[in-house]
């Protein structure tokens, strides 16, 4: 999620004319977030990017942190967006950097790999449970590859919780 924008701030102030779009389905943050859009000219979705569209609840928890995660109950009020349709909303149907943060979901994500084709980079913050957590993070890495995407970047913060940089190599 784009939480305030501070990533969208730091993109607009190094690409003047980049098409940016951040996605914030937390409804909290929307007035600063929208704050941000406008001042730094990007697009605002009330949305939750995942595997499918649909609707899923928010979650919210402050055991570790203050972050929300998405319940994929179709029941919830929450809009689910999938990637194709983020894609679609850009005219050249390309992202030169898709930029995930969305507790955990990063997984589901990763399924579409008929939309990733359409992704230069990727940046995400990922999530492993404390419990098999170096099996999981092996097949996060082995999937990028599969999907075509080399690591270039690997930060660890913890055992549950670090940062990757890949680019498409296809």
């Amino acid at each position: 999620g784009a939480n305030l924008g501070m990533f969208s701030i730091a993109a607009r102030i190094a690409f003047k004319n980049a098409n940016i779009h951040a996605y914030e389905p937390n409804p909290n943050n929307i007035p600063v977030l929208g704050q941000h859009g406008k001042e730094f000219n990007f697009k605002i979705y009330e949305e939750a990017l995942g595997f499918e569209a649909g609707r899923g609840e928010l979650i919210y928890t402050t055991v570790n942190d203050t972050s929300a995660r998405i319940s994929n109950t179709d029941k919830g009020l929450t809009i689910l967006t999938d990637l194709d349709t983020v894609i679609n909303r850009f005219e050249n149907r390309k992202i030169d950097l898709l930029k995930l943060d969305c507790e955990g979901a990063e997984f589901e994500i990763l399924k579409n790999s008929n939309a990733l084709k359409h992704v230069r980079f990727i940046t995400m913050e990922y999530h492993l449970p404390a419990k098999g957590s170096e099996a999981i993070l092996e097949d996060l890495i082995s999937t990028l590859n599969r999907l075509k995407f080399k690591v270039i970047h690997h930060d660890r913060r913890n055992v549950c919780l670090g940062i990757i940089v890949a680019k498409n190599e296809s």
